[in-house]
């Protein structure tokens, strides 16, 4: 039930002895603000770190005459999400090159890719589906590129990487005419479910939740200084 269909049965119950309704919360109500977690923190995001390492990769390969790598925007999305595996691989521990390779090639099975001498889209076959000690030396070089971008990115900006998950959360701030502050939040869980307006709303009710003690506290103080320890002031929503 909300504080409002509360305060409707109240009034139609006949109860008039002072009580903080949502009006009174309203008004109390300053200034109010909204952020998520990702635009309050530093750092570039995984994704962002991903698109770097890519980048890398892509310049790399140029360099040995292939030029079939496409830029990241352009690229396919199982690409991109081997690159967010990787950094997050990276990210977690301190894991050699190798590492990189292992979490491709796990990928790829899942994905019903084998091993072929040439790489066939078509018919899911990959010549670097082999082990990491396996591989020509120029192929190993991604994955020690790969791991030090993402290395270096990490320790040279603090705060990286910024889990995407962090704008999935959202805060709201609530400044009172007193000058004190309350907050809310509200957390989605499925990134495909998340809306920002919702969010503000769900974190502004949490918020606003936690103003009803407050003003019933001070409307008891001020019942208890007024007319003694025997009056009792109904705190409504608390």
């Amino acid at each position: 039930m909300s504080d409002q269909a509360i305060e409707k049965e109240i009034q139609a119950k006949g109860k008039t002895a002072p009580r903080v309704t949502p009006d009174d919360i309203e008004a109390n109500i300053a200034a109010e603000y909204y952020f998520t977690a990702g635009q309050a923190t530093s750092g570039p995001s995984m994704e962002q770190v991903a698109h770097i390492a890519h980048e890398v990769n892509r310049a790399y390969c140029q360099a040995l005459g292939d030029q079939s790598q496409l830029a990241w925007n352009d690229a396919p999305e199982w690409q991109r999400s081997s690159a967010r595996m990787g950094v997050d691989l990276h990210t977690m521990g301190n894991f050699g090159p190798e590492g990189s390779h292992i979490s491709w090639v796990a990928q790829k099975q899942a994905e019903g890719w084998k091993y072929g001498p040439v790489k066939d889209v078509e018919n899911k076959e990959h010549p670097c589906m082999v082990p990491f000690d396996q591989l020509p030396r120029e192929q190993q070089a991604k994955d020690y590129l790969f791991r030090g971008v993402v290395h270096a990115v990490r320790d040279s900006m603090p705060g990286c990487p910024q889990f995407g998950s962090l704008d999935l959360l959202t805060f709201c701030v609530l400044v009172l005419r007193n000058g004190f502050t309350v907050t809310g939040e509200s957390a989605c869980a499925s990134p495909e479910n998340f809306d920002a307006e919702i969010g503000r709303k769900v974190a502004r009710q949490n918020a606003v939740q936690k103003i009803w003690p407050l003003m019933g506290y001070a409307l008891k103080q001020d019942l208890f200084e007024r007319i003694g320890v025997g009056s009792c002031g109904e705190m409504q929503g608390a």
